[in-house]
């Protein structure tokens, strides 16, 4: 039972990571679909402008040799011949007329398009929200089979970048009955004290410099308290209202855009704002939206330091499951206190 429990515990190594690869390529192969519809929507808009032009010159044409036409009439002299440009102008009335009928036929297959692809999105959400929660549950009852037998596993299966698979590391760990300071028993038991001082120093903190002021990354293990948001089900309460997609939809986001944003662009937010309009994002799918939703005055998530060396949740109840669901390790948070 035991080696049993050691292959299970590599398959979730080798499928954690690997839904998360799934649900990125995904995300931008949407991405690249809604720029090929923005594109070729565009391409449309300015044919319908060229086509439009052109009319107009057309009918400038048409109007200089009807004026020509009647002053030489009026001078009881011959006038000119008007019939190339009214003949010019009906072409070209005919162009934009299709222009534009291809322009609505665009439009509507798109519109068309984006209705199929959001249901899609939806069930492929559902799809990877229930692998993620069999991978839990079956990942929960192997560990609890693990502590009942003692059991310690001698290696892991990493999970490697790209299509290059993964790779084995040896992790033996300390010896049985010996803990990791080396001298047997834990840190408590060799006159460790409580929490650090600051929440700065707690384990796993992370305060980058291109956080906002007074912001921090906190480890999703140190906030114990879950506001009894346990599932789904628990969002129907939410004060904000804001849909389980579009929640999930900016967690995503956030991980995938929004931060290495932040961490390479001296200006995020322009930044952002400029690939929302290139992809069409607007609202609550947008990455800018989902910048100001966790950096921006009393939206962002909200954590205060507890003595115990935990996080007590302010704000951001709602956000903090979905982002523990999606297997994150920490959250950006905003630091009350301490």
């Amino acid at each position: 039972m035991a080696d049993r429990a050691k292959v299970e515990q590599s398959v979730f190594d080798y499928l954690k990571p690997r839904l998360k690869q799934y649900e990125t390529e995904h995300a931008e192969l949407t991405r690249d679909v809604a720029r090929s519809i923005a594109k070729v929507s565009q391409e449309a808009d300015d044919r319908v402008t060229e086509r439009r032009r052109a009319l107009n010159r057309a009918v400038e044409q048409l109007g200089s040799c009807e004026a020509a036409a009647a002053e030489a009439e009026e001078r009881g002299e011959s006038g000119n011949d008007c019939g190339g440009y009214r003949r010019q102008v009906a072409q070209c009335q005919a162009e934009l007329e299709r222009a534009i009928r291809g322009r609505a036929m665009i439009a509507e297959a798109a519109a068309q398009f984006r209705h199929a692809q959001s249901r899609y999105t939806n069930k492929m959400s559902e799809i990877l929200l229930d692998g993620q929660k069999l991978l839990r549950a079956a990942a929960e009852r192997t560990e609890g089979y693990q502590k009942a037998s003692t059991y310690v596993p001698g290696t892991t299966l990493l999970s490697g970048t790209g299509n290059t698979g993964g790779g084995l590391i040896l992790d033996s760990g300390p010896p049985v009955g010996l803990s990791s300071n080396g001298f047997g028993g834990t840190a408590a038991d060799h006159g460790a004290t409580g929490a650090p001082a600051s929440w700065r120093d707690r384990p796993g903190v992370e305060t980058p410099a291109w956080l906002p002021a007074g912001f921090a990354l906190v480890p999703l293990s140190a906030i114990a308290d879950d506001g009894g948001i346990t599932s789904i089900d628990d969002f129907a309460d939410n004060p904000n209202k804001h849909p389980v997609r579009e929640l999930r939809w900016a967690v995503n986001a956030l991980d995938e855009v929004v931060l290495p944003a932040m961490q390479r662009k001296d200006n995020p937010l322009d930044y952002l704002e400029r690939r929302d309009a290139e992809e069409g994002l607007m609202g609550a799918r947008s990455y800018a939206q989902t910048y100001r939703g966790f950096f921006g005055g009393d939206d962002a998530v909200a954590l205060s330091p507890l003595p115990n060396g935990t996080f007590d949740v302010t704000n951001g109840y709602h956000r903090i499951f979905l982002l523990r669901e999606a297997y994150a390790d920490h959250v950006p948070a905003r630091i009350i206190g301490g």
